[in-house]
C-alpha cells in the first residue's frame, strides 16, 4: 500500500473514532492526524516509511507499527527539525536550501506585500478623487519617514492579530476584499461635514458639533456587538482572561502615556492599529474585523502621513533638542558663542479648558 493509501485509510479510521470520543479526545486525535499526515508530507522515496513515521509520532507517543524498534527511531531523528508550531519539516544532507525555513516569514511577507500595495494604491486613488488629503505628503515621504515604522506597525500586527497561526493574508475574501474597503471607507465618510473632526481633548470640548456625539454613540453600540462575540468566543476556548491582559497591558502601553497629554490626537490610523490587532478570533468576522481595521490604518498613513499622536509638541521636541536652524527664531535668550546652551521659549499646548489654541491643534 503506497503513502497516500496509508494517510487516507488512517485519517477515515481516526475520523471515525473521533465522533465516539469527548471534545478533549477529539482535539488530541485531530492533534495526532495533523501530525501523521504531516509526516506523509515530508517522506522521500529514498528512506523507508515506517522510520518516517515512527520518527515524527515519537513526539505524541505513538506507534502505528508495531515493528519501528526505538533504536530505528532514534537513528531516523536527526533528519527532522521540528518547527515552532508543532509541524515536523524535512532536513537533509544535500537538500536544496529553502529561502525561508519557517511558513510564518511567508506569511508575514505577504501581509508586508499587500499592505504596501495597498498604501500606493490607496494613496494614488484618493488623490485622484479629489477627497480630503495632505497635497504635500509623497510616496517618495512616505519611503523616507514612515516605511521603516509601518513595517514594524505590520510585524505588530502580525503577531498579536495571530496572522501567523492563519492563512489567506492573499484571498479576496475574507481580507483582501475588507481591506481595501478599509482603506477608502475614512476617506468617503470625511465628505461629511460634522466627521471632519479629530479626536483630541480641545477638538471633542470646543469643535465638535452635536451630530457627531450621535455619531460616536453609534458606532461604539455596534462595535459592541462585535466585542461582545469576540469576549464569547475566547471565553468559550478558556482564553478570556489571557486575552483582556493582553489588550490591557497594550493600552497600558500604547494610549496611557500620552492620554493625559493635552497635544494627544488619536489618529485613526494608530486607533486601527492598536484595536485591530485584538480582533484575533478564528472566525470569519473576526478576521474581517481584523482587515477592516487594517485597510483604515493604511489610509491613515496613505492619505495624511504617520503622524506623530502628540503632533506639534513632539515636532516642537525634537527640533528643540537637536538645536534645528529654523528654531532661531524661537529662541528665548539668543546664544553668544557656540558654547552657549540655547533656551527656547515654552511650547503652549491648545487648552481644552479655555479653548484657547494659537495653532495647529487638530
Amino acid at each position: 500500500m503506497d503513502e497516500n493509501n496509508r494517510a487516507a485509510d488512517f485519517t477515515e479510521t481516526t475520523t471515525k473514532s473521533a465522533c465516539n470520543e469527548d471534545e478533549e479526545s477529539r482535539a488530541m486525535i485531530i492533534r495526532r492526524m495533523h501530525f501523521y499526515q504531516c509526516c506523509f508530507s515530508n517522506l522521500t522515496t529514498d528512506e523507508p516509511l515506517q522510520l518516517e513515521i515512527g520518527c515524527c509520532l515519537k513526539r505524541i507517543s505513538i506507534y502505528p507499527y508495531e515493528n519501528v524498534s526505538q533504536a530505528a527511531v532514534e537513528e531516523s531523528s536527526h533528519n527532522l527539525v521540528v518547527m515552532a508550531d508543532g509541524v515536523a519539516s524535512r532536513k537533509k544532507e544535500g537538500s536544496v536550501v529553502q529561502l525561508f525555513e519557517s511558513p510564518q516569514v511567508v506569511r508575514f511577507l505577504k501581509f508586508l506585500l499587500v499592505t504596501m500595495i495597498y498604501i500606493i494604491i490607496t494613496h494614488s486613488v484618493i488623490r485622484w478623487m479629489n477627497l480630503e488629503h495632505d497635497p504635500d505628503y509623497t510616496l517618495h515621504d512616505f519611503l523616507l519617514y514612515d516605511f521603516n515604522l509601518v513595517c514594524l506597525d505590520a510585524l505588530a500586527y502580525f503577531i498579536v492579530g495571530r496572522l501567523f497561526a492563519r492563512s489567506g493574508v492573499d484571498s479576496l475574501l475574507p481580507f483582501l476584499l475588507v481591506m481595501g474597503l478599509g482603506c477608502f471607507s475614512p476617506s468617503i465618510m470625511n465628505t461629511f461635514r460634522f466627521l471632519q473632526h479629530s479626536v483630541s481633548a480641545y477638538e471633542i470640548a470646543c469643535r465638535w458639533p452635536w451630530q457627531l456625539f450621535i455619531y460616536v454613540v453609534v458606532v461604539i453600540v455596534a462595535s459592541s456587538a462585535i466585542i461582545w462575540l469576540h469576549l464569547a468566543v475566547f471565553y468559550r476556548q478558556g482564553i478570556l482572561l489571557s486575552r483582556l491582559i493582553e489588550l490591557s497591558l497594550c493600552i497600558a502601553a500604547f494610549i496611557l502615556p500620552f492620554a493625559g497629554n493635552a497635544s494627544f490626537h488619536l489618529h485613526h490610523w494608530y486607533a486601527s492599529w492598536v484595536l485591530g490587532m485584538h480582533a484575533n478570533a478564528k472566525k470569519w468576522w473576526s478576521i474581517s474585523t481584523l482587515a477592516f481595521l487594517w485597510g483604515s490604518y493604511v489610509n491613515g498613513v496613505a492619505v495624511y502621513g504617520r503622524d506623530p499622536l502628540l503632533t506639534c509638541a513632539y515636532s516642537f521636541y525634537l527640533s528643540a533638542n537637536i538645536n534645528c536652524d529654523y528654531m532661531s527664531c524661537y529662541t528665548q535668550t539668543p546664544p553668544q558663542s557656540n558654547n552657549d546652551t540655547v533656551v527656547y521659549k515654552p511650547y503652549i499646548a491648545p487648552d481644552w479648558r479655555n479653548c484657547s489654541a494659537n495653532h495647529y491643534h487638530l
